[in-house]
């Protein structure tokens, strides 16, 4: 009977194994991996949209350039209850590098950036109708002309990131107020070239060249 039981054990600890196993090799859930998501016009547009969502988060709700210009500038007063204190430090030109507007401001657009990257870089692999692929990569060329403009007019030099970079490369040293304008005019000109004069209802609202 302890022999029976012995080897009872032994099977439930081998199926145990095993199941732990085929548990931890899975893929992380609600997690994208770009390097395998990118099959279809669907995940196309998908991630183009994304790119969208930073325009959304920077100026809607954290009014940044109405911060950094208006409430900046002798034309308003940062008002309200005090509960954004770093617009008051920006009205009263007393903000740091600390100052929650900037630092937020910096992720949110840099956020941009590398999703428009990676929509430039991955797009053209996918087997889809050319015309949406040079749209969509016409709206990354813009959106990430925009999310540069916007730095450059902040912080003046800031790094310029054209490419998809792996976490080790990410430490580059700013470029030239410059050198980012003309990369903006550039990415201008470029998408010019492959986005429409305008869109039916259901896209309105997109980049174009009109």
């Amino acid at each position: 009977m302890k022999k029976v039981c012995s080897h009872f054990l032994l099977i439930l600890a081998a199926i145990a194994a095993v199941s732990c196993e085929s548990i931890l090799d899975k893929e992380p859930l609600g997690q994208l991996d770009a390097d395998t998501f990118f099959k279809s016009s669907s995940d196309a547009v998908q991630a183009i949209n994304a790119a969208y969502e930073y325009l959304l988060f920077s100026s809607e709700n954290n009014n940044f350039y109405w911060a950094f210009g208006t409430v900046a500038s002798d034309n308003a007063i940062a008002g309200g209850d005090g509960s954004r204190p770093g617009i008051v430090e920006i009205d009263f030109l007393t903000q740091t590098p600390r100052t929650q507007e900037f630092n937020d401001f910096w992720k949110l657009s840099y956020s941009g950036i590398t999703q428009c990257n990676t929509v430039i870089e991955k797009i053209p692999g996918i087997d889809m109708d050319e015309s949406l692929k040079d749209r969509i990569v016409g709206e990354a060329l813009f959106l990430r002309a925009y999310y540069y403009f916007g730095l450059t007019q902040v912080f003046g030099g800031v790094p310029l990131m054209t490419e998809v970079l792996a976490p080790e490369d990410l430490k580059i040293a700013q470029s030239p107020p410059a050198d980012i304008l003309r990369q903006v005019v550039e990415d201008c000109m470029a998408a010019a070239d492959l986005l429409p004069v305008e869109y039916a209802p259901a896209n309105i609202g997109r980049a174009t060249r009109g």
